[in-house]
């Protein structure tokens, strides 16, 4: 009989798959639990299973903890992810050689074969298949390698192969699926750094197979320093591996792999900097200095994930500061910048989820103004006590959409302005712009509202090209004469009278948060922005030609969903056709990010498209997933 571990943290929707596929011929299966709050332990219980919970200390050291830990009776250990299932075919091989006297098996363990889904779809090209994965090996035989992600089992050989396939099938949705690969992305980053400064040496340590090596090899020595890593390895997947064998589902899997690359390698040379930026020494930081290294970490994503947390899908707010990610302190302006230091008679609006690292410059930065007004979504950090402390009202709404929380406090009787600047805690007012708009409201105060553009900051750099500027919105209305109405990941502004445009911008610092952020942020506005495009409208009122420069973006939105090879043609506007190679690596490298956010909201666009259709044709609603299909049948 055979012994299975499987670890979890909030699994509900992959578990129960899992555990059905082993019933009948293994000996015991373990659950090992971080502290799911989506009833994975109960599920476990009610299928047999044994769970036992043990605080998260990373994937490796997790499997570590239960193969030194747990009562492990069978000869032979097999381990699953909870995304992960047993087919009959390699249920019938395992059982062959668990049926063996163990003496009589000369190996110690055997390399299973795994196939991945994606999009409901197998992916049997790209270079994902065959993939060997070392997860059946004798008690006592195996422990893995101290790595924060990719971490492969060490075992003495000899070792063999059962080519009867593991079905990976993740049932969590693609925005958990971006999700992981964005943690994954920052994690390797970090061991790449370990490895290239001799913290890790990697060569012997686990019995990986050639093409691990390999791939180890390259990210270790050249995709980090070869330009557009992103592409080379789409080309090499999608054409060197056939990848265009398995379709659409291929295709983007393909983009996504390689916008993970590009992520890994963008990530390390934001660490490499942070170090040589935060080291004292040459020789320190030759030797990979500890204290170093968690500041140099803490530029690509919150400070908890230095301490591995388990996959949870909010993002800690907390980060460490690094110049080129960070606002400068310089970017706050002083109030007394304003002639004769007046106030201006507007309600600054903040919309704020736990903000607390940047809402106090924000709020700073507009306090020449009548009032400021922070309407907060239910932050779990300190974000309303930081805002009170710097004299704004703070109002509580659960989030639904940017539209009807704009509205809330157009409507909001603590607003005691007519007039309302509205602007998020990672933007910041400037002298120069408050000063046009106390100009703007002594003499055009019969306008609806006025649009105003932003400069999109990269630490200090500002994206003049890559950034698309100048992009206008409306962010100084009148509450009588302008409400909000959602759309895609943001809002679209009903104005009855006059508008304007002011000429001054506000200053943006999207990546403020660290670079972890920034892509949970865009995940979310990749499915915002799938929903929208499924949205029927009349895009005859929309013209491209038109010098509004608002409804010509959306025109070309609208038009832009309908033509193949979005991605690349967004990489291509965006350095390009906008001349963002002007703004240098960081003008290639937003480039880039930009790209990866229009191939995610085009697989969320296919997906939603394949639900509905598939829901139609089987007479279920818009939401129903009943028709599919579990890969074992």
């Amino acid at each position: 009989m055979i012994d299975v571990l499987i670890i979890t943290h909030n699994e509900a929707a992959n578990l129960p798959h899992c555990l059905r596929s082993l019933e009948g011929w293994t000996h015991k299966v373990f659950v090992v639990d971080s502290g799911s709050t989506d009833g994975t332990a109960d599920l476990a219980r009610e299928l047999n299973a044994e769970v036992v919970h043990h605080d998260w200390p990373g994937y490796a050291r997790q499997r570590n903890w239960a193969l030194d830990h747990l009562p492990l009776t069978q000869p032979w250990t097999l381990i699953l992810d909870a995304d992960e299932l047993v087919p009959p075919g390699l249920r019938d091989a395992l059982l062959a050689v668990a049926e063996r006297d163990p003496r009589a098996v000369a190996e110690n363990g055997f390399f299973v074969n795994r196939l991945t889904y994606f999009l409901d779809r197998p992916i049997r090209h790209c270079g994902y298949f065959p993939s060997w994965n070392l997860r059946f090996f004798k008690r006592d035989a195996g422990r893995y390698e101290d790595r924060h992600v990719h971490e492969h089992v060490v075992i003495d050989n000899p070792v063999g192969f059962i080519s009867e396939p593991i079905l990976h099938q993740d049932r969590r949705g693609l925005e958990h699926f971006y999700a992981k690969h964005n943690r994954y992305s920052t994690l390797e980053a970090r061991e790449i750094f370990r490895e290239i400064h001799g913290l890790r040496d990697d060569d012997g340590a686990a019995n990986l197979t050639s093409d691990a090596r390999w791939r180890r090899w390259l990210k270790r020595n050249v995709t980090r320093v070869v330009p557009f890593p992103g592409l080379w390895r789409f080309l090499y997947m999608y054409f060197l591996r056939f990848g265009f064998l398995d379709g659409w589902a291929g295709y983007r899997f393909c983009l996504l792999i390689a916008s993970y690359d590009a992520m890994v390698a963008f990530k390390l040379k934001i660490i490499l900097k942070g170090l040589a930026n935060h080291t004292d020494s040459k020789e320190n930081q030759a030797a990979g200095s500890q204290t170093s290294l968690a500041v140099a970490e803490g530029s690509i994503g919150p400070a908890f994930l230095s301490r591995e947390q388990p996959r949870s899908d909010r993002v800690s707010s907390r980060s460490v500061d690094l110049p080129e990610i960070s606002p400068p302190a310089e970017s706050t302006p002083a109030p007394e910048t304003i002639e004769n230091s007046r106030r201006i008679p507007a309600t600054v609006v903040i919309l704020a989820h736990n903000e607390a690292r940047q809402i106090s410059a924000c709020i700073r930065s507009a306090s020449m103004f009548g009032q400021v007004l922070v309407v907060d979504s239910g932050s779990t950090d300190d974000t309303p006590e930081k805002a009170r402390k710097e004299g704004a009202v703070v109002l509580k709404r659960p989030f639904d959409n940017f539209g009807s929380q704009r509205n809330f406090a157009v409507d909001s009787p603590e607003a005691n302005y007519k007039w309302q600047l509205h602007l998020d805690a990672d933007e910041r007012m400037t002298p120069r712009l408050a000063s046009e708009i106390m100009e703007t409201l002594e003499t055009k105060a019969d306008h609806a509202g006025f649009f105003i553009a932003s400069k999109l900051m990269l630490g200090d750099r500002w994206l003049k090209h890559a950034g698309d500027y100048p992009t206008y919105q409306m962010r100084l209305i009148h509450r009588d004469r302008c409400r909000f109405q959602a759309i895609g990941h943001g809002q679209r502004e009903l104005a009855t009278g006059p508008t304007q445009k002011l000429r001054e911008p506000y200053l943006h610092y999207a990546f403020s948060k660290g670079l972890e952020a920034w892509f949970v942020k865009h995940v979310g506005y990749a499915k915002l922005e799938a929903e929208q495009a499924l949205t029927p409208f009349d895009g005859s009122k929309l013209d491209v030609f038109s010098g509004d420069r608002v409804k010509a973006r959306r025109m070309i939105k609208f038009i832009s969903w309908r033509l193949p090879f979005r991605p690349f043609g967004r990489y291509f506007y965006q350095a390009f056709v906008k001349r963002g190679f002007m703004d240098g690596r960081a003008g290639f490298t937003f480039a880039l990010m930009m790209a990866t956010y229009e191939a995610m909201s085009l697989t969320f666009l296919k997906w939603s498209r394949s639900v509905s259709r598939s829901a139609h044709l089987n007479g279920g609603g818009p939401d129903d997933t009943s028709t599919r299909q579990d890969p074992t049948l």
